[in-house]
């Protein structure tokens, strides 16, 4: 049975983020992978026509594909026609004994000007080669892609500036 919500101090707010676009799936997921159900959190798992095969430069197996789903990290649940992201199961990028923290990262990454404000996503990405999490982050930009090559090289000045080095940057 499902608690009702409550409007109490203690009471968290999401906001639904829609529905998959089509063509994608959706399902959250327990520790082992199960289908959990509606209101239940758990990892999101997404499997798409477009979703990729693996990590560029990276051995085969390195992307965390499960059975045809990808496995993001994140945490959240779903509610009839909805999904709700409600954090990360490691909120932590560990690069060469460095902690550091993504929303640390996405609010540098945010101020950069040409970066769509709260629009950045700072993944770690596990590098058996190397043995360490590479840092990654994902931008949104309105610049025309001829910018985009200027603009992260903005984004990966902004980093090292704070002690990160950046691994990879994708301009959306």
């Amino acid at each position: 049975a499902f608690a009702a919500p409550s409007n109490g101090a203690d009471a968290l707010e999401f906001v639904g983020v829609g529905q998959p676009l089509p063509g994608a799936d959706v399902m959250i997921a327990d520790r082992h992978g199960q289908p959990l159900p509606v209101r239940q959190i758990g990892e999101i798992l997404v499997r798409s026509e477009t979703m990729l095969d693996g990590y560029l430069g990276e051995p085969d197996g390195a992307a965390p594909i499960r059975e045809g789903w990808l496995r993001t990290g994140d945490l959240g649940y779903q509610a009839p026609g909805q999904l709700f992201v409600t954090g990360r199961i490691k909120d932590l990028i560990i690069q060469g004994g460095q902690n550091l923290i993504p929303s640390v990262l996405e609010e540098i990454v945010s101020e950069v000007e040409g970066v769509r404000a709260g629009a950045a996503a700072a993944i770690g990405v596990r590098s058996a080669e190397h043995e360490t999490d590479k840092v990654c982050i994902v931008a949104e930009t309105r610049l025309a892609a001829s910018e985009h090559p200027h603009l992260a090289a903005r984004i990966r000045e902004r980093l090292s500036a704070y002690g990160v080095a950046l691994d990879r940057v994708l301009l959306i």
